[in-house]
């Protein structure tokens, strides 16, 4: 899928969230990935403070399996 994100970029973002673990005791302990919809790839996240960073745009992380 390649992206269109070019001729977009005036569209809000769409994602898609994986969550893998979430225990109800300790978001710290979050884990999952996120997709941007139309964009290539996958960013791992630990923890509700990288979720955020990912979906707000600041967030580099490489795919990660639980």
């Amino acid at each position: 899928m390649k992206s269109n994100r070019a001729k977009n970029d005036k569209l809000p973002k769409s994602f898609i969230v994986r969550i893998y673990r979430f225990p109800s005791d300790a978001q710290k302990d979050l884990v999952g990935v996120v997709e941007e919809v139309g964009v290539d790839g996958e960013k791992g996240f630990n923890g509700i403070d990288e979720l955020w960073a990912i979906l707000k745009g600041g967030g580099e992380h490489k795919r990660r399996y639980p």
